[in-house]
Parts: C-alpha cells; sequence; structure tokens
C-alpha cells in the first residue's frame, strides 16, 4: 500500500466461515475480492442462512460499464432491519430480486426489483408486494412503484421516494380495501386494536421520525378501541378526511361494537404519528360509552349505555368524557362499600369490620374486593388518566348494585329512576350526586356465611349520594315473605291452627357503611287475637330480632314455651332445610348467569318436622327490554282441606309505556286463609297508571 487508495492493489481469498447474527448462524461462503486501482472486483461473494442468502457478484469502480449485481432469495425484512437498527417503522416478508450498482463512485445509477411474500407494514397485511425502484439524484434517495396485492378486491398502489440520506420519505398511496390495522403501532396507548380497511388516497410524508398525513378515504367496517373507557367504536362505511396532525371525523355514522347508532363529529389529533389526542363528540341511541368489567384499584364500575351527547377529549396523557344521558338497556352500576353483614347472633344483625389480616385469598369469587386485590395491580397501573363528568337520567334500564361484602356475595340490586351526576377519576376519587328511586329490587343477605335470603325491596325506597360513598344515605324497606309458619310455635292455643303468611321487615336508614337497622313484622288476614299473640311474642326490640332471625334461618317462629318439645327437633331439621336451600339458590343462579333472571329454590319443614316437607321454586325475569316483568312461585305445600297440594303464585307486568307510567298487571295467588275463601286461589288482571309528581300541575303536565 502506497499513497492514495488508488495505488492499493490487494487479491483476498475468503475462506468459508459462520458468524453470528442476531442468536442466528450465517454462512459465508468461499469467494474472491480483488482491489486494483480504486476498482473492486466481488466474484461470487455469498452470504445464507437456510433459503436465506444474499449474493454478490461484479466490479465497483467509477467507469460507466463498472457494475455490480445483488441477489436476494427469501430474505426476511424484518431480521435485516433489525440487525441495522432501524425501528421508525416495522415491515415484515420475505424478499427475492435483485438490486443492480453502475458506476458507484461517479454518477452512481441503481436500478432495483424486488417481489416480497407476505408483506406486512406495522403490522398490517398489504400482501404480494413487487417493486421497482430507481435512484434519483434529486431526492439523494429512491424512487420506487409499489404494487401489493392481498386479494383480488383487496389492494395497494404506492408511488414516491425514499431519501435514506435525508432520513425521509414522500408516498402517494392509493388504498383499495387496504387493511388499517397498520395505524395500531402509532396510536399505541390511547386507540388500539384498529381493523377494517379503507378506498381512497393517502399522501404520507415527512421524516422517518416525522412522519404525516394528508388525504381523504372511504372507512369500510373501520373498528378503534378507546383504551380508557374499553369501549371500540365502528365506522360503517363513511368518509374521513385526513390532514396534518388530524383524522377528520364530519359528521359520520358510528356503531358501538354491539352495533348500537350513533353520530360522531370531531377529529383524532396526532403530533407526526405520536400523542394521540381524541377530540369526538357522538350523538347517540343506546350506545356503550363505558365499559369496566371489574373494579382494578377502585370500588366502582360498571357498563354505561347512552342515548344521549357524550364528549371525549384527550391530549395523549389521559382523556376527559363530559356527556348528558339517559340510561339504555344493559346499563349496570356496581359500587363496593367493603363492609360485611353477618348475624353475629341470634339477638342482632351487626356489620363487622373486615381487618386487612383477614385476607381472602384463598376464596373463589368473581367479585372485587379491595383486600383481595393481587400485588400485579400495583405493577401495571393504568397508564392514562380517565376522568369522566356525567349528567345521568337513570331509569329502569340501568342496575344499581350496592356490594356489602363481596366474599359472601351479599348485595343490593335494585331498579329505579334518578338523575345523577357522576364525577369519577381513576385515579383519585369517585364522587356521585343525586338520589335513585328504587322501583324494585333485591336484598342479598347472609347469615354466618351458612343461610342466604333473599329480600325484595319496597317500591319507593331511596339512595342519596352526596359526593364521596362514604356520605351516601339509604331509606329502603325489604321484605322475605315466610309462606308457611305455624302461629302454634307461639303459643299451642292459637286460633290459627294452619300455616300464614308472615312478611319479614327490614327497614334501612342512614349511612349506606353503616346503616340503622329495624325490623317489623305483618301477617295480612289474621284474627285479631292472633295479631295480638303475635305482639306479645315481639314487643320489644330482643325480641323482634330473635322471631326475625328465626324466621329468617329455619322458616318457624321461636317458642318462648320450653315445654314445646318438638321445637328444637323440627328447628334443626328447619335449619338443615333452610340451609340447603340457600345453596340450591346459589347454584341455580350461577348456572343462570343472568343479570335479568332470577332462579331460587326453598325447602322448608311443616308442624312434623322431616316427614313434612314443603318445596318451593321462584323464578323472576325481564323480557322485551325489560317491557315484560314476571314474578312467581311454584312448588308443593299441605293443604289440609284440598285435594290438591300444587302451588301457582304468577305475576306477569307489561309495561304499555316506555318509562312505566301505564301498566297491564295480571296474577294467580294462593289464599292464605283458604277456609275464608270459596277457593283456593285468587286470579286477577288490572290496568295501572304510576305517576311521579312534585307538584299538582306536573300530575296533568303530558
Amino acid at each position: 500500500k502506497a499513497g492514495d487508495d488508488a495505488s492499493l492493489h490487494a487479491d483476498v481469498s475468503i475462506n468459508p466461515t459462520q458468524v453470528f447474527l442476531n442468536d442466528t448462524v450465517w454462512n459465508i461462503r468461499a469467494a474472491k475480492v480483488a482491489i486494483d486501482s480504486g476498482m473492486v472486483r466481488i466474484d461470487n461473494f455469498t452470504f445464507d442462512h437456510g433459503r436465506q442468502y444474499v449474493r454478490v457478484n461484479g466490479v465497483i469502480g467509477n467507469h460507466a460499464a463498472d457494475t455490480c449485481m445483488l441477489r436476494l432469495n427469501q430474505m426476511n425484512l424484518s431480521y435485516i432491519l433489525d440487525m441495522v437498527g432501524f425501528d421508525d417503522v416495522m415491515f415484515k416478508g420475505d424478499a427475492s430480486g435483485y438490486v443492480m450498482l453502475k458506476n458507484v463512485k461517479g454518477d452512481m445509477d441503481l436500478q432495483a426489483r424486488l417481489d416480497i411474500d407476505d408483506f406486512y407494514m406495522n403490522g398490517g397485511l398489504l400482501g404480494q408486494t413487487v417493486i421497482d425502484a430507481k435512484w434519483d439524484k434529486a431526492v439523494e434517495g429512491i424512487s420506487l412503484t409499489a404494487d401489493m396485492q392481498e386479494s383480488d378486491d383487496n389492494y395497494t398502489k404506492v408511488v414516491g421516494y425514499v431519501s435514506p440520506k435525508r432520513s425521509e420519505l414522500d408516498l402517494n398511496i392509493y388504498p383499495h380495501g387496504t387493511s388499517m390495522t397498520l395505524l395500531d403501532y402509532f396510536t399505541e396507548g390511547s386507540v388500539s386494536d384498529i381493523s377494517g380497511r379503507v378506498t381512497g388516497y393517502v399522501h404520507l410524508f415527512g421524516g422517518f421520525k416525522t412522519l404525516d398525513f394528508e388525504g381523504g378515504v372511504i372507512a369500510d367496517n373501520v373498528k378503534m378501541k378507546i383504551d380508557d373507557i374499553n369501549t371500540s367504536f365502528v365506522i360503517p362505511h363513511d368518509s374521513v378526511t385526513l390532514s396534518a396532525g388530524r383524522f377528520g371525523f364530519p359528521h359520520i355514522q358510528v356503531t358501538d361494537a354491539e352495533g348500537n347508532l350513533g353520530v360522531l363529529d370531531g377529529y383524532i389529533s396526532h403530533r407526526h404519528l405520536k400523542k394521540v389526542g381524541l377530540h369526538l363528540k357522538v350523538d347517540s341511541r343506546n350506545m356503550l360509552f363505558y365499559d369496566e368489567r371489574e373494579a382494578g384499584d377502585n370500588t366502582f364500575y360498571g357498563r354505561l349505555y347512552g342515548t344521549g351527547t357524550m364528549s371525549m377529549e384527550s391530549n395523549g396523557s389521559g382523556i376527559d368524557i363530559v356527556g348528558d344521558v339517559e340510561t339504555g338497556v344493559g346499563t349496570t352500576f356496581t359500587s363496593i362499600t367493603g363492609i360485611n353483614t353477618e348475624a353475629t347472633s341470634n339477638q342482632f344483625i351487626t356489620y363487622v369490620d373486615k381487618t386487612p389480616q383477614r385476607r381472602h385469598e384463598t376464596v373463589g369469587t368473581d367479585i372485587y374486593h379491595y383486600q383481595n386485590a393481587r400485588q400485579q395491580h400495583d405493577s401495571n397501573p393504568r397508564r392514562n388518566d380517565l376522568r369522566i363528568k356525567v349528567n345521568i337520567g337513570v331509569n329502569k334500564n340501568a342496575q344499581m348494585r350496592v356490594v356489602m361484602d363481596p366474599v359472601s356475595g351479599d348485595d343490593i340490586v335494585a331498579y329505579g329512576n334518578g338523575n345523577l351526576q357522576i364525577d369519577y377519576y381513576n385515579k383519585g376519587d369517585f364522587n356521585v350526586y343525586g338520589t335513585y328511586v328504587v322501583d324494585e329490587g333485591k336484598y342479598e343477605m347472609s347469615m354466618q356465611d351458612i343461610i342466604h335470603k333473599e329480600l325484595v325491596l319496597q317500591q319507593g325506597g331511596s339512595v342519596s349520594f352526596t359526593g364521596n360513598s362514604a356520605n351516601t344515605t339509604i331509606d329502603m324497606k325489604a321484605v322475605h315473605t315466610v309462606n308457611s309458619a305455624s302461629l302454634a310455635d307461639l303459643d299451642a292455643n292459637a286460633n290459627m291452627k294452619g300455616k300464614v303468611r308472615v312478611n319479614c321487615i327490614m327497614q334501612l336508614s342512614g349511612l349506606l357503611s353503616d346503616p340503622d337497622i329495624k325490623f317489623d313484622l305483618e301477617l295480612p288476614q289474621i284474627s285479631e287475637a292472633d295479631r295480638a299473640l303475635v305482639h306479645a311474642a315481639t314487643n320489644t326490640e330482643e325480641m323482634m330480632n330473635t322471631q326475625i332471625i328465626y324466621l329468617l334461618g329455619i322458616g318457624k317462629f321461636y317458642a318462648y314455651d320450653a315445654a314445646n318439645a318438638s321445637q328444637s327437633s323440627n328447628g334443626a331439621s328447619s335449619l338443615a332445610f333452610s340451609t340447603l336451600s340457600g345453596q340450591l339458590s346459589n347454584m341455580l343462579a350461577s348456572w343462570t348467569n343472568s343479570t335479568n333472571w332470577n332462579v331460587g329454590a326453598n325447602l322448608s319443614t311443616g308442624e312434623r318436622g322431616w316427614t313434612d316437607v314443603e318445596a318451593e321454586a321462584m323464578l323472576s325475569g325481564r323480557l322485551l327490554n325489560n317491557r315484560l316483568q314476571i314474578n312467581g312461585n311454584f312448588g308443593y305445600k299441605e293443604h289440609v282441606l284440598s285435594n290438591t297440594n300444587f302451588i301457582g303464585d304468577f305475576e306477569a307486568v307489561w309495561l304499555l309505556t316506555e318509562n312505566g307510567e301505564w301498566r297491564i298487571r295480571g296474577y294467580n295467588e294462593t289464599n292464605d286463609r283458604y277456609f275464608y275463601k270459596n277457593a283456593l286461589n285468587t286470579q286477577g288482571i288490572g290496568l295501572i297508571y304510576n305517576k311521579d309528581f312534585n307538584r299538582w300541575s306536573s300530575l296533568w303536565r303530558k
């Protein structure tokens, strides 16, 4: 070697060699390289791995005739780009073809043709691709034309250039049924699961790290998920405009993932396909706006279907949702109070605070409780802030659920009406303002985690929200009916020798987290003498609580007369059957797995204990968008004066108007005091008008 490059002379023989690249063994085959006066001659240099290879032959020099040919076969693009550290855009596919270089050291000329099998860009399949390219001195890069054929109906044509020297590109893209999945890569963190196809024109331009779009396309079944609200929206077929920094949605029709319709206005902003922001407004009819199936680190979750207006604003670090909607079919709200309801003795039902030391790590339950939260919740926090401020007109389409004890399953499920304001921050507080009036519902209560009873909520109860859940107050009455309790347990000389229906009434008031509870009994259609007998057995709070616990627990009155020898044995059999009833009801509820249907069972013993068993099945549910409500009790019961022992209590209510003001009710019910009646059952049908009003003038307002 002497002087400059022109005086360098060398003949190099390359022996077969193996090298490791990205944990893969590649072979360098035997080849020769000759260098003479600035000219490099390459003879059969081959770099391969399996079917993949790059082969170079020719001359690199400064004469017009100096030509070097590079051939590729099945070379994996993602592997090559990974080796050179290029990850601004993700390409995938197996490339075959050639690259021809002429006069590299002078006025360079480049021509290339590549065939790429299953070409992907950012995870979106573009199909079988043919690229023709040549060197363009004006852009100091490669001008190219690409034809990408995914199928006969879906293809894409690209014309433009890529300049590695300037680190920029300028491509005119003509999509026809092109997959939108390729945008997922750019919108990660705010919008995900982008799918569907577009047809039109897109101009992709800018630096490799500052790319942007402009143009317009027709979106066909394009779907995108807003991560922070866990809800997807679909554009069935409409126009989307593209301009610098935004994707525009000019008054286009959208649906949620379930096909509910709405109209979308606004745009999605971005800064070079990063820092995605949402600026959207949706006028909807029963669209799914929020879908959180579990509480996570909070004590509130649910699904919000709304009819009205919702707007979403985001700058990439979080999302603000503001709206004014009426609840739609399928809406659920669940709040967890973090307290436990237990019958700690036969004297009273108390609320026991679960201490952190009592963790239920092994309890199998799908209900969230903050004490059962696993540590991985902390290791994977929600990335973005989420703030929701929505005025909600709650109607009977919505289910309100308050979980009193996540472990035992104690909860209140109600349907009703109210005007609520939701103020929610996923990293802070959940506040609710307004009053919710109960129309119907149930309270699932457990005693010592053994006996489970369902109490029916009476119409007119209310829950008042004043912000933080700790300040929520309740004023509600719940009733559990014991269909056949004998007054003979109270006094062997009672006038009523048969069984009577007893309504066990629980009145809850005060703070929802620590309500005041009062009990009462209601026995319709009994004589004044028998009523005095019951009053004598419940004339103190302690005596009332004792009778309630016995009626709820074993379906019998508590006998204060120690001479009643059958009480203990019959009580034991009744307790066993009551426990079995609770377990059967839980099994049936898990099998139906429906929020619209409740199925339960009740087994109880009569006066003769194990040899006198009564069985009852309970069914309640809603059909036809909650317009048809069904309640029924069916089973077997001892009737001394009857030839049949079948029970068939049934009620059906049809809401003639959506708000329930006009209803038709039909029923069949068993007569408790059958010896006062000519028949064992009473049937009826009626028209009901129900109107809530604060002033007399509003009563007559249409």
